[in-house]
């Protein structure tokens, strides 16, 4: 008996040792397949021995998550994304809960992918990515991965209508997940800042900014604390670039640039060159363009040391900017080599680090194209940046929209000019009731955030800091609103009114000016096409410009003076006799010529002249446009009658 009991004994030990032996192997096996999964992951090729061995696994295994997954992971890699996406749905469909941490969440991050590779439908990717933060909250190895949370939620920027998800995904990640790093949290609050950036939300982009920095004062032992309040610096004079406070842009750059060049960190050099582009785009908005060339100077001395992979990308926004300060001077030729340059550098890109190259490019390119009188390019151009642009969030619809409009008013397409200006105006407005929206929710969500944290004195301070500085912002949106008011009814170049504010200069002084004489006049530049082309688009914008000048020099307060189209300006005296209108033509005439400017293809002067119509009615209320049409014919007379001179009546 206690013989078999021995052999009883001896045999089980003998089969627990076959079957361990024959296990281990097999989950040495699944490791080291998901090893070269890793590497395939992350975009790196395995040797062909490596890749025998998986499709050795996938033919011999039967199918299960794991089966499924490796599937996936080898046609992801190949390029072959719809037959990923069908594997990485059956992986979904098997995973369990003791599959490998790897396996779970990655299924859910690559099925996007290959969705979107693939251009399958997107409805399932808010699910798919909540499912892989889910496994990843569960999970102590990926739990802190903050680029792989950037990688789950950036797959929302390609899908316009869903933007604002993968900033909603992660601000539920870093508010709900337990045992996340301090590093981590302020990693995950600029990336939270920079999608809401993206998206045009400044208010709670804002607010993630100096939620990241609060974090980053209170903690001093965080891990490259210096690079990241860099960054999150850089990040507020974006989104000030993004409300047109350009000079709060700078101050902003200016204090990241300061932590960069006091650590020497060469893992900032790209993110401190880009800071760079950004402030030399702000100073060319103010027009101060010897502080560009010092930016340029100080990125070409940086440019030599960044790393290859992001070098070109820095290059390419390096020459942009150049070309858009040549263009600025009036230097076509110069630009036009600084694009095509730039456009080299683009066509041989393989890893992007700057976000959108493309389209801030094509925007330059408009831009030359229209300062060449190729307005038939220019227009094709402007077109697709206006839908590229609103598709990104980069807010060049309404630069773009006023070139266009500058081009219609060039080529006296009244129908398409007028057409383009509402489309501009129509910008402005939602983005003036955008900004208005979001600093009040930005101040209640400030309210809430201060109110529910530990009620301590420096609480109660920090709330009265921000209630001021809240005040001062609310004040400054408003005399911005003020401002973009006027510049919706201000044409850019002249800088007189516009034809838009016509309508509702009339609406506003119709019962003042009842009863009373009122004169138009009516002119034109003479010969202006020949002197166009002769002298150029650039010398013909400063033609405009001097008359315009002239104009608003010689009336009064109450007087108006419109830019019509293209060389054609409007003035609208108010109680004005057609004598006393003779006069300020004759004195119009007269500081144009003292202005000397030559005019050699004119056929009536060598110097730039103007040809008028003048118009006098006692005003009832009449149509003013139906006034105009009586003081253009009025015009036409003057240039029949030889140029140079006015007609009245």
């Amino acid at each position: 008996m206690v013989k078999k009991i021995r052999f009883l004994i001896v045999g089980i030990v003998m089969l627990l040792v076959i079957v361990l032996l024959i296990r281990k192997p097999h989950e040495s096996e699944t490791e080291s397949l998901l090893a070269y999964a890793k590497i395939m992951v992350e975009g790196q090729e395995i040797k062909t021995k490596q890749y025998n061995e998986i499709k050795t696994y996938l033919q011999s295994s039967e199918e299960n998550s794991q089966h499924d997954f490796l599937a996936g992971v080898t046609a992801y890699a190949q390029g072959d994304y719809g037959t990923a996406a069908k594997e990485f749905m059956s992986a979904a469909e098997r995973i369990q809960e003791q599959d490998d941490d790897f396996i779970k969440i990655y299924t859910y991050v690559l099925l996007n992918e290959s969705l979107q590779y693939d251009e399958r439908e997107t409805e399932d990717f808010a699910e798919n990515s909540q499912k892989a933060l889910n496994y990843m909250a569960q999970s102590k190895e990926y739990r802190n991965n903050v680029d792989l949370c950037w990688r789950i939620a950036s797959i929302f920027l390609e899908n316009q209508e869903n933007n604002k998800q993968g900033a909603r995904l992660l601000e539920e990640y870093v508010t709900n997940v337990k045992g996340l790093k301090a590093e981590s949290k302020v990693r995950l609050y600029g990336n939270i800042g920079q999608l809401y950036s993206i998206d045009g939300d400044y208010s709670v982009a804002l607010q993630y900014c100096w939620r990241g920095l609060e974090l980053l004062e209170s903690s001093p032992l965080i891990p490259n604390r210096s690079k990241y309040m860099s960054k999150f610096l850089a990040v507020l004079g974006d989104n000030a670039y993004g409300l047109e406070q350009y000079q709060t842009a700078i101050e902003y750059y200016e204090q990241s640039l300061e932590i960069f060049q006091k650590r020497e960190d060469d893992d900032l050099l790209a993110d401190a060159s880009l800071a760079l582009v950004n402030e030399g785009a702000a100073y060319l908005e103010l027009g101060q363009h010897k502080k560009v060339l010092s930016v340029l100077d100080e990125l070409g001395e940086l440019i030599p040391k960044i790393p290859e992979s992001q070098k070109d990308d820095i290059q390419i926004l390096w020459g942009n900017l150049r070309a858009q300060l040549y263009m600025n001077e009036g230097n076509l030729e110069q630009a036009e080599y600084e694009l095509e340059a730039a456009k080299e550098l683009l066509n041989t890109d393989d890893v992007e680090y700057s976000l959108n190259k493309d389209v801030y490019l094509d925007y330059s390119y408009a831009r030359l194209y229209k300062e060449q009188g190729k307005f038939d390019e220019a227009l094709e151009l402007y077109r697709q940046i206006v839908t590229r642009s609103a598709d990104a969030g980069l807010g060049l619809e309404k630069n773009a929209y006023s070139d266009m409009a500058d081009i219609y008013m060039q080529e006296n397409n009244m129908n398409a000019y007028i057409e383009t200006r509402e489309q501009y105006v129509e910008v402005i407005e939602l983005k003036n009731q955008q900004l208005g929206t979001d600093y009040m929710e930005y101040s209640e969500k400030v309210h809430q955030y201060y109110s529910l944290t530990e009620q301590h004195q420096i609480r109660k301070i920090i709330i009265a800091v921000i209630s001021v500085i809240g005040i001062m912002i609310l004040a400054d949106i408003v005399f911005w609103l003020i401002k973009w008011r006027k510049k919706s009814y201000t044409d850019p170049m002249s800088k007189l009114h516009n034809r838009e504010y016509l309508t509702r200069y009339m609406r506003k002084n119709k019962k003042k000016l009842a009863g009373k004489p009122l004169t138009l006049l009516m002119m034109d530049i003479d010969y202006f096409k020949q002197y166009n082309d002769y002298y150029g688009h650039v010398q013909g914008d400063n033609g405009i410009k001097a008359l315009a000048e002239i104009l608003a020099e010689s009336v009064r307060k109450k007087d108006l003076v419109i830019r019509y189209g293209g060389e054609e300006m409007l003035v609208i005296l108010q109680e004005t006799t057609a004598d006393c209108a003779k006069d300020m033509a004759e004195r119009v005439r007269k500081n144009l010529a003292d202005k000397h400017i030559s005019h050699e293809k004119s056929k009536v002067s060598d110097r730039l002249t103007v040809s008028m119509g003048i118009y006098t009615v006692y005003y009832n209320g009449e149509d003013i446009f139906e006034l105009i049409e009586k003081a253009d014919e009025l015009l036409y007379q003057a240039k029949r009658k030889g140029r140079d001179c006015y007609v009245c009546a």
